[in-house]
């Protein structure tokens, strides 16, 4: 079986004899993970005690990052041992009747051993998507929960060549936050906030401030938690395209219907978005929130000179 060709969609072509040729050097492959695994530990400062502000039974950032090399070492010898270990994974996790937990680990282990390294792996990866959602709408809550680790792994690991794994499971994810059970909710939330900070896509944005209108007071809540962290950890450009968008869903936001999500909207988004843009940009969105009261959301001293400016 070959993923190399580009015409090879299910892996029914034979296996071509430079299969071997990508397998990357020991050392690359302990890089790819452990170096990742470190540096998260770093950003997550803080996040056991969003877990006890949760309650009983929520995992937060700081359980998932542990958790990311809390699994079997193995070892990768070629790209054909690669894909062998990845369909056997997908075959499995098809399955409901199987031992999901076990082969979602199994994933995180491949990364660890320099799975990213090997030139097919990345579409390998791509036909595990019916997999990993169907994890994530598992009632098992185990499963739920290390479908969400290994989600948030990939992430963490892949940057913004996890784009397509994250635009496709993003949804999925979104489903989780209004579950009564707070290990799933929390999962789905954690893992959410792991693939904003590390696959910074803008076609995530949408994903987000779609959800910002639910009808689930726990997801628009959320939402807007999200978009604030998005907009620190990203950078400008990535923004740009939407700040249309953006700027009506903080409008929405100040306007909505819970109070909790109006703080939210009002206290963080529109100042982080303002400061965040050029000044052209923080123009566009300074016209589109002066048709509402969310005017009051910008910081007071740009809205005195940009005042002073348009009386010249």
């Amino acid at each position: 079986k070959n993923f190399d060709d580009e015409d090879s969609v299910d892996g029914n072509r034979p296996s071509s004899a430079s299969s071997t040729s990508s397998k990357a050097p020991a050392s690359s492959r302990r890089n790819v993970g452990m170096g990742t695994t470190r540096r998260l530990g770093s950003s997550s400062l803080g996040s056991k005690s969003s877990a006890a502000k949760e309650g009983a039974g929520a995992v937060d950032e700081e359980d998932f990052i542990k958790a990311f090399d809390d699994v079997p070492v193995v070892q990768i010898y070629s790209s054909r041992d690669l894909e062998e270990s990845i369909n056997k994974i997908r075959e499995i996790l098809s399955d409901d009747k199987h031992d999901w937990e076990q082969r979602l680990k199994k994933i995180r282990s491949l990364l660890l051993a320099g799975a990213a390294e090997y030139d097919n792996f990345f579409q390998h990866l791509r036909l595990l998507d019916g997999a990993f959602k169907l994890s994530a709408k598992d009632l098992r809550s185990q499963v739920v929960r290390e479908a969400c680790i290994t989600l948030g792994h990939l992430s963490s690991v892949l940057g913004n060549k996890f784009d397509h794994g994250a635009e496709a499971i993003m949804p999925t994810i979104f489903n989780l936050i209004p579950n009564s059970a707070k290990i799933m909710a929390t999962s789905g939330v954690v893992a959410v906030r792991l693939i904003i900070r590390h696959t910074h896509i803008p076609r995530l944005i949408p994903v987000i401030t779609s959800n910002c209108t639910s009808k689930s007071v726990a997801v628009r809540r959320r939402c807007f938690e999200f978009l604030d962290l998005l907009l620190q950890e990203w950078q400008t450009h990535s923004l740009e395209r939407h700040i249309s968008v953006l700027a009506e869903t903080i409008k929405k936001g100040i306007h909505d219907a819970d109070s909790e999500a109006r703080i939210e909207a009002r206290n963080r988004e529109a100042e982080h978005l303002y400061h965040t843009l050029e000044s052209s940009y923080q123009k566009a969105l300074q016209t589109h929130l002066k048709s509402s009261d969310s005017v009051v959301s910008l910081p007071q001293s740009d809205r005195s000179s940009s005042s002073s400016q348009e009386s010249l």
